[in-house]
């Protein structure tokens, strides 16, 4: 007799699901993770030349920006992060991670 293994796992909690966004095609989620993906870079980038010409002419000023910049980048990166389509609560922290910790 042959013996048939099962691929068995945990379903995902029904308030963890996002459900509005179960109909989006992979091609979608694609095109949107690709985007914000590139505009939350863009704005590290656009801190980072900020602080770095800063720090050219006055040190104080470029360390009052990196305070600013690491109160702020994790709202702005939410904001960014809140246009992807996720099938889960657990893919969109994910994704809010990547982006954060970049």
């Amino acid at each position: 007799r042959k013996t048939v293994k099962l691929n068995v796992f945990d379903s995902k909690e029904p308030s963890a699901i996002r459900w509005n966004d179960l109909d989006e095609t992979f091609v979608t989620k694609f095109k949107e993770r690709t985007v914000t993906t590139l505009l939350s870079f863009a704005a590290m980038v656009a801190g980072f030349l900020l602080v770095r010409k800063l720090y050219e002419t006055n040190v104080k000023a470029a360390a009052a920006i990196v305070t600013i910049l690491n109160i702020l980048m994790p709202h702005l990166l939410k904001t960014i992060n809140s246009f992807e389509s996720h099938e889960s609560e657990g893919s969109y922290q994910a994704s809010l991670y990547f982006k954060i910790m970049a």
